[in-house]
This record gives C-alpha cells, sequence and structure tokens, in this order.
C-alpha cells in the first residue's frame, strides 16, 4: 500500500483507476492461468520449458528444442480439451543468442634457442617415437621465432 498524507490507495485502487492498467492485470491473470492449466497437465520435467500462448482461441506451446516438443506433442489432446483450444500447435523457438566476445587476442610464445636445444637432446633420450616426435616439433618452433 502506497500511504500519502491526504489519502490512502492501494494497488487494487490503482489497478481500478487506470483502463491500460486493468487490461494490463487482466491479461496477466489469463496468462497465469493458461500456466497452471497446462503444468497440471505436463510431467513435472517439462514444466519449465513450455510457454504457453493463447491467441483467436488457438493454443501456441513455445518449446526450446525437440525431445520437448515430442513429448508435448504426445500431451496435446489433453492440453486442448483443458484449455477449450480450438487447435494446439507446437513450435520450437530457440531463444536468441548473444554475438560471441571478440575473440582475445592471441598471446605470442617465444621459445629461447637454448630451450629449444634442451628440448632436442631431451628428445633424444626419449625411447617413444610419438613423444619424440612432438618433442622435435616443439623444439623447431624454437628454431623458427629466434
Amino acid at each position: 500500500m502506497v500511504k500519502t498524507k491526504k489519502h490512502m490507495t492501494s494497488v487494487e485502487g490503482l489497478i481500478k483507476s487506470n483502463d491500460r492498467l486493468r487490461l494490463l492485470y487482466q491479461e496477466s491473470c489469463r496468462r497465469s492461468e493458461l500456466n497452471q492449466a497446462v503444468a497440471q497437465h505436463l510431467p513435472d520435467s517439462l514444466k519449465e520449458h513450455v510457454f504457453p500462448v493463447m491467441q483467436d482461441g488457438e493454443l501456441f506451446l513455445f518449446v526450446a528444442n525437440n525431445a520437448v516438443a515430442q513429448i508435448v506433442r504426445f500431451h496435446s489432446r489433453q492440453l486442448q480439451h483443458c484449455t477449450q483450444a480450438s487447435k494446439v500447435t507446437v513450435r520450437i523457438e530457440t531463444s536468441m543468442t548473444l554475438p560471441p566476445e571478440p575473440a582475445t587476442p592471441r598471446i605470442e610464445r617465444r621459445l629461447s634457442a637454448a630451450s629449444a636445444s634442451v628440448i632436442k637432446e631431451a628428445a633424444g633420450l626419449i625411447k617413444d617415437d610419438a613423444l619424440r616426435q612432438a618433442l622435435l616439433r616443439l623444439a623447431a618452433l624454437g628454431d623458427k621465432t629466434t
């Protein structure tokens, strides 16, 4: 409740006093009732993954992916009956994704000639061929950066 010096106004009073607020409140109540009606006829695991919208007597069920859509379609007759919709349409809507952040600049790492020499020596002592080749490739990078 909002109190002023002259009078006290409740939220309900504000809603009743303004046509736009009254329409928004009524729409909010309708959507809440629709959400509850749909949620009652879906498995608990799906309730938060379905967004129902009633438009011109048709029930649109927006879901995030095909797996959820298939299960929701299985329940569509029940949902049509409980919401008294003329038709049920299931739509897969992926949320908008933000563009990727710009890549961080690549830090160029340099290998000194001394380090490359040590790695070559170590590679000569390794019996495993794959590991030896990898160390030699690494040492070759040191040769190119100096």
